[in-house]
């Protein structure tokens, strides 16, 4: 077995991971865990529901920015010209890349909460907080994965990226059907 062939099956097998992981996360928390949403009955009301779950999303980005900042800070020797492309020390540039995509997952995410929101009903609304901690547990595990190595990211990504795509066309969906 090829290197490359190695590194393709071991994407594959965290992405399956990943889906399954999906599938239980989901379960058990529909299932098992009681969030208090009966009362949330007017769009507003869900908005700002969701705006409130998604203060754990922005923690992260702190997180993160903060981790670049010190991480610049601890060895100055290695940051490298700022305003070049690419920071000089690969731990910088790893932890740059996972604020990076963090970021624009987050631009996408985001908005797409919070337009799902106003398409669900107050019974529904419990998936909101499930969908907010797994991004952030998903962002998490993705971070851990790329500071190991740059292609052990898959289980991150499948975990934050696919519940977005279902957002995205659920909202589309709602959208065009209402």
């Amino acid at each position: 077995m090829t290197l490359k062939s190695e590194i393709e099956s071991r994407i594959k097998r965290d992405s399956a991971i990943g889906f399954f992981l999906l599938a239980a996360y989901f379960y058990v928390g529909w299932n098992y865990i009681n969030f208090q949403t009966s009362n949330l009955n007017a769009v507003l009301d869900r908005l700002v529901y969701t705006a409130q779950w998604q203060i754990l999303e922005v923690g992260l980005l702190i997180v993160m920015i903060l981790t670049v900042g010190m991480t610049r800070g601890s060895d100055l020797t290695k940051v490298g010209d700022p305003t070049k492309p690419m920071p000089a020390s690969h731990v910088i540039n790893v932890h740059c890349r996972v604020l990076q995509n963090t970021v624009e997952q987050f631009v996408i995410r985001a908005p797409s909460e919070l337009i799902l929101s106003t398409y669900l009903d107050a019974g529904c609304m419990k998936i909101i907080p499930l969908l907010v901690i797994l991004f952030v547990v998903g962002r998490v595990v993705y971070w851990i994965g790329y500071v190991k190595d740059p292609f052990k990211r898959a289980l991150g990504f499948t975990l934050t990226q696919i519940p977005t795509i279902f957002i995205v066309f659920y909202c589309l969906y709602s959208l065009l059907t209402v």
